[in-house]
């Protein structure tokens, strides 16, 4: 039974035993009370009734979506896009690894490189100082 129906009803009865003279305050409550009741009930009802059928319904959307083939070839076509995706962001990642691996080898091989020069400068500055003073002490002599 709707609540338009319940209220329809109460509505009703309220207003014939009113004009019918037999009017009791406590009667009335009563049936304000009972009538609340009643409302709450079929309220409550129709609330379970509305969910049972969105459940029916999601589940007849999710056999019709399960058994379809070409939503089922299109979730597995979405489902390999999103695996090659992850594949090549992991590519990705391990080349730029790599790179700024090579990149840092390649710093560290200069830095090594300028060191080496410096020393083989400053040993040649050295030996270069020797042949100087070696050839200065000649002639003075």
């Amino acid at each position: 039974m709707s609540v338009l129906h319940t209220l329809s009803q109460y509505s009703n009865s309220s207003s014939s035993r009113f004009n019918s003279g037999r009017f009791n305050p406590l009667e009335l409550q009563t049936l304000k009370n009972l009538d609340v009741e009643k409302l709450e009930e079929d309220l409550a009802k129709e609330i379970q009734r509305k969910k049972c059928l969105e459940e029916k319904e999601k589940k007849e959307i999710k056999k019709l979506f399960d058994e379809n083939k070409e939503i089922l070839e299109l979730k597995n076509r979405i489902r390999m896009a999103k695996l090659n995706q992850e594949r090549t962001q992991q590519i990705y990642e391990k080349q730029t690894r790599k790179l700024n691996d090579i990149f840092n080898d390649a710093e560290t091989d200069e830095q090594m490189l300028k060191r080496l020069e410096e020393e083989k400068r400053a040993e040649n500055e050295k030996e270069s100082k020797k042949k100087h003073d070696l050839i200065n002490s000649k002639f003075v002599s």
